[in-house]
């Protein structure tokens, strides 16, 4: 029975975050930074109303819209962009290399229900890891690497194209004279 009844609830709700265990947040100590988790409601029937909660990490992370560290929101059917507000501080104490995480709790129900129909209830857990280091160097490309390829490979081309034009001509003027004697 209980089969029957959620059949008719169908959500392809889901929560996005930037950071996760192969592409952690890296922060250096005493840095406070601004993320965000993405909700989606792309597939089903009905507008969702989502609550998030910081479950654990409560002394590195806060969601910023909502108050008592939990926060409501509307998600409409076929949105993928609402965003959830957290602000991340790293301690000042902590060692590089160091790791940290907080975990959001992401609940959601159709906003939407008859009457009579019971209540379900998605519940959705974003681990994010939090790294004390140096900050990413971003390394900008001035394109000599490229160009210094491109230019060896083009004397390179030539040299060759050079090479064999002169042994096909060489071999033309033999043939030539192989004839010119017959």
């Amino acid at each position: 029975m209980s089969f029957l009844l959620a059949a008719h609830f169908v959500s392809a709700f889901g929560v996005t975050s930037f950071y996760y265990e192969g592409r952690p947040l890296v922060m250096m100590p005493g840095e406070s930074r601004n993320i965000s988790l993405i909700l989606q409601n792309m597939v089903g029937n009905d507008d969702m109303k989502a609550t998030a909660e910081i479950t654990e990490g409560r002394e590195i992370a806060v969601i910023l819209d909502g108050l008592d560290g939990e926060a409501e929101y509307l998600v409409p059917l076929g949105v993928k962009d609402v965003q959830v507000n957290i602000q991340v501080s790293m301690p000042s104490n902590a060692r590089r290399g160091e790791r940290y995480e907080f975990k959001v709790l992401v609940g959601a129900a159709p906003i939407n229900e008859g009457e009579g129909q019971l209540g379900v209830v998605q519940g959705i857990v974003t681990t994010v890891p939090v790294y004390a280091g140096a900050e990413e160097k971003k390394i900008e490309s001035t394109g000599r690497g490229y160009w210094r390829y491109a230019l060896a490979f083009a004397v390179a081309a030539a040299i060759i194209i050079v090479v064999i034009a002169y042994i096909r001509k060489r071999k033309s003027l033999k043939d030539r004279e192989f004839y010119a004697y017959q």
